[in-house]
């Protein structure tokens, strides 16, 4: 059993400063409990996913990467597969190491083949170190599970429980039980050697909400627990549950929280009681375990809290003594439920899994093979970056590994340039004891402060050991879309022999950027780091070039799916290249080939980025002329203009939607192929697409270590600060905080049509939005809004009176701007408009997607309308009485200051009290859409007029000192 102990400090001071911080301090230790299994023993093993080998490209999409990367992996040149041999037999290999049983492959559907091929993996290399577990998820077809069925039964590698198959549930719940019998039905006579189909029973957040404010449920809802269990065990053999149950605290943190005790005193009692009934004998339990669910595209963040999601969820599931234990996921890297080891992770998830698993058997704990002794098996865990306002926690977790003895450890804080802020006090801690010491810190303390650098004192037998190689965190006044945990195990950290990182600014706007590390351990990687996103890397190869080449990044999407045939030529250029993107999920270019000046193929495009590269000589950029065809029509692109533009776009087949972007790329486009030295050098001439770049060198080597160096930030922002009311999720309130600023964005938008089919945000380019568009996953119109047929989505550029300006045509035409251009906190939108006159009312602008962010504005009987979905769906609706007229440009300033919501139109005001907090972050689409949702209740146009100016300020223009 676990023991919670909690101490809380109002504040505490050092020779610096004085920092409000809480501290909690757990112990826990994963013994079994007290139910008799059906199984001999415990089956752990994570889920797999077939469409994440080691060697997809994940950059500039995603925001991890499988730490142990390997190009070798790689399916052959000219080819695709979203699994390979040497990549799945790589991978079973690692599960091994954290004391898992098996891997599960999800296979029903379009995995069955997938599932075939990786069984096939496995029978020709003559051995597999894990055995197979299938997963199936209900799909109302017999013959997907009969598929799965057959290749498990005939397989040698396939995971059993007293013979019978495994077959665990991915997403199949109580309410499929009527649907799904007749096939089990038909299953259980196809296949009389038996198996084990388990469902999926969901605990509803409501319920533990109420038993969090409350300490109890009322009996009606135990009742309606206990028949779901029976309903399930009646049908399905066995019962598939998660102990930790999500839930929003609507007044506390951005991400959802998790709860272990519901299941702990309400449903583990039950399901114990349920399982003992002689009518449900042999009937399994199994858990689905997760450490977290992180999407930095839809907004929808599940907590890792460090650690703590995974310990209090395995300590739940032990205490159940399951069947089984699912971990979802091995290798998802959309949501980053993965328990692969990742340049996020390292090797902390293996290290604690590792543990507890042997634990619940009975194994006497063990260092990993290679641990250095002299350090502690300790992992240290933060947020690599975080909003003003959030609660900043710094995570100690000890692993004993058979040592005894004690040491102490004291977490520090420095600022940017390694200058003391605060320092913890000393804790000392047994090794042979599982515990966790955390912190948390209201980061709304950290006035002036934009980077801060966590660093450790270990000590043991009077020898002081100091730890400054940790990965800083990066707190920025309002944004954050990254809430994922950085877990570094002290063992796991590379101390190079040698290290020498310089950045320095030239007077055009770029960097001259140098660095040399020498290892002792051989390196898989050498990269160079800007805003915690890889620019470029050492490659001895010199594969892109980009001293002598201009390249490329572009990119298809469109709403939809549907192949198309596709042509490259660059004119007046002949030594130019084009290569794929190797991702998953992109199924582009993998088959074009190059016949004389043209390189020509078919793709799939739809929401997923369909990427390329193209590379260019810089001797040939001012002549060459880059010529697209999608279904033989054509866009062209100067390589000049998109030199100096940096970003340009078309829609090439309007009436489809398909949309082409190029950029002037000056990122790393590819992990370069595993370095395999111990010596690794960079030079590189790059910009930054930040105002204020944040530079870092992090070395990887081929056995997983780490090396981070400290954080280099050529070109600061002055000490001016601007007061900003902001959320406190600590304390639950809104404060007032003096924030840098230069770091505030001011978004004022370029009325350029030179780039074509965009709109440059004058400040960062990560801002820059889309005319039309917004096909791809997580955005506006990749799926679930409805879009009128046969129509152009992008509105015109117009000329009158010396100024551009876009026309909107009401029926679909709109702007896109990406997640996170309108803040979730204090704002400032200005828009100089001229709407047509409609007898319909009109949206102005969401900040949605398919889901809310948070705001809806719009014009009914010319008059300005406002509505602010909040964090409990409630919507809060605003009728500001203020009149834009039709025909005439109009000035509309909207601001927020989280206190009160402050409307000018052409010079008149009106104020209303709000404290809504919005819900996600979102896109911000200026012109639609018409989704009938938050504000939104009857039918709408999409905006009809004619936009000039559109400004989006990061706070509250007229409230700020």
């Amino acid at each position: 059993m676990k023991r919670l102990l909690f101490v809380l400090f109002s504040a505490a001071l050092c020779s610096v400063s004085a920092l409000e911080y809480s501290r909690t301090d757990e112990i826990q230790t994963f013994r079994p409990g007290n139910r008799s299994k059906v199984a001999e023993n415990t089956i752990f093993f994570p889920e797999f996913q077939f469409m994440y080998g080691l060697f997809q490209n994940y950059l500039h999409k995603w925001i991890d990467r499988p730490l142990f990367f390997d190009r070798d992996t790689r399916y052959p040149d000219g080819t695709f597969a979203y699994v390979t041999g040497k990549s799945f037999l790589k991978e079973a290999e690692i599960v091994k190491s954290y004391g898992f049983n098996g891997l599960g492959s999800l296979a029903n559907i379009a995995g069955g083949a997938l599932y075939r091929d990786t069984d096939q993996f496995a029978v020709k290399a003559g051995k597999l170190p894990v055995a197979e577990v299938v997963q199936y998820g209900y799909d109302g077809n017999y013959k997907n599970l009969k598929t799965i069925l057959e290749i498990a039964s005939k397989s040698p590698f396939t995971a059993k429980i007293n013979g019978k198959i495994l077959v665990p549930t991915y997403n199949v719940f109580y309410s499929n039980v009527k649907n799904i019998q007749p096939m089990l039905d038909q299953a259980r006579k196809d296949f009389p050697g038996g198996f084990y189909l388990m469902a999926q029973m969901d605990i509803r957040p409501a319920d533990v909400k109420n038993f969090l404010r409350n300490g109890s449920v009322p009996d009606e809802v135990k009742e309606r627990y206990r028949q779901e269990i029976r309903n399930i065990l009646t049908v399905f053999d066995g019962i598939q549950i998660n102990p930790a149950i999500n839930y929003t605290d609507t007044d506390g943190e951005y991400m959802c929280r998790f709860d272990t005790s519901f299941y702990l005193k309400e449903i583990l009692p039950m399901l114990k009681a349920e399982l003992a009934k002689p009518e449900f004998k042999g009937k399994l339990l199994g858990n689905t375990i997760l450490h977290g669910y992180i999407n930095h595209m839809s907004g929808v963040n599940h907590g890792e809290f460090g650690t703590a999601r995974l310990r209090h969820s395995l300590e739940a599931s032990t205490l159940g003594n399951p069947d089984y234990v699912l971990f979802f996921e091995w290798n998802e890297v959309n949501e980053n439920t993965c328990f692969q080891p990742t340049l996020y992770n390292s090797l902390a998830l293996q290290r604690l899994i590792r543990y507890a698993i042997g634990q619940f058997n009975g194994n006497a704990p063990a260092p990993n093979p290679g641990d250095d002794p002299a350090l502690p098996n300790l992992v240290f865990s933060s947020r690599e970056t975080l909003k003003s306002g959030e609660p900043l926690q710094f995570e100690l977790m000890n692993i004993p590994d058979g040592s005894t003895g004690n040491y102490t450890v004291q977490a520090v804080i420095n600022d940017l340039d390694g200058k003391e802020i605060f320092r913890f006090p000393t804790e000392s801690v047994a090794k042979d004891q599982f515990r966790t010491i955390t912190y948390t810190i209201p980061s709304e303390q950290f006035k002036g402060q934009y980077i801060i650098r966590p660093a450790l004192q270990i000590s043991e037998h009077g020898k002081t050991v100091p730890v400054n190689n940790l990965h800083y965190v990066r707190i920025h006044p309002s944004v954050c879309n990254v809430y994922k945990s950085v877990r570094q195990p002290l063992r796991d950290l590379l101390t190079p022999d040698s290290v020498n990182f310089k950045v320095v600014p030239d007077n055009n706007g770029k960097f001259a950027i140098s660095a040399e590390l020498h290892s002792s351990e051989e390196l898989a990687s050498l990269e160079i780091l800007d805003l915690e996103r890889e620019v470029t890397a050492a490659d001895p190869t010199n594969e892109f070039d980009f001293r002598n080449n201009m390249i490329v990044f572009g990119t298809f999407s469109m709403q939809g799916a549907k192949y198309q045939p596709v042509s490259f030529k660059v004119r007046n250029s002949e030594k130019w290249q084009f290569r794929p993107w190797h991702a998953a999920n992109v199924n582009f270019a993998y088959q074009f080939k190059r016949n004389g000046d043209t390189a020509q193929g078919s793709t799939l495009v739809w929401c997923q980025p369909c990427n390329f590269t193209l590379s260019i000589p810089r001797s040939d950029i001012q002549n060459a002329v880059i010529e697209v065809s999608v279904n033989g029509k054509k866009a062209e692109f100067k390589a000049a203009d998109l030199e100096k533009y940096g970003k340009m776009a078309a829609l090439v087949i309007p009436g489809e939607r398909i949309r082409l972007d190029l950029e002037n790329f000056a990122k790393l486009p590819d992990i370069p192929p595993q370095l395999k030295s111990k010596h690794a050098a960079i030079s590189a001439h790059l910009p930054s697409a930040a105002k204020y770049p944040v530079y870092q060198l992090r070395a990887v080597t081929v056995n997983g270590k780490i090396y981070r160096s400290a954080p280099i930030m050529p070109r600061r922002p002055s000490a001016q600060t601007t007061v900003v009311n902001i959320f406190s999720e600590t304390a639950k309130k809104v404060v007032a905080v003096p924030l840098l600023t230069d770091l505030l964005p001011v978004l004022n938008y370029r009325f350029d049509p030179a780039p074509g089919a965009m709109i440059r945000s004058g400040s960062d380019e990560r801002f820059d939005g889309q005319l039309g568009g917004g096909f791809v996953y997580c955005e506006p119109f990749c799926s679930g809004v409805p879009f009128p047929k046969g129509k152009t989505s992008a509105p015109v550029w117009k000329h009158e009176n010396g100024i551009d300006y876009l026309h909107f045509n009401g029926e679909n035409q709109y702007l896109n701007l990406p997640a996170e251009s309108f803040p979730r906190g204090s704002f400032t939108v200005k828009l100089s408009l001229r709407p047509a006159k409609t007898a319909t009312p009109m949206v102005l602008f969401r900040h949605f997607d398919r889901w809310l962010g948070s705001v809806s504005a719009y014009l009914k009987y010319d008059r300005l309308y406002f509505a602010f979905g909040d964090r409990e769906l409630k919507t809060h609706t605003f009728a500001t009485n203020l009149t834009v007229t039709p025909g005439k440009w109009n000035e509309v300033i909207i601001s927020y200051d989280c206190q009160h919501i402050t409307f000018l139109v052409n010079g008149k005001s009106r104020s209303f009290p709000l404290t809504a907090r919005a819900l996600y972050f979102k896109p911000f689409i200026f012109g639609g859409h018409d989704k009938i949702e938050f504000g939104i209740d009857r039918k709408m146009t999409y905006f009809h007029g004619d936009l000039k100016e559109l400004i989006i300020k990061h706070f509250a223009e007229r409230t700020s000192k």
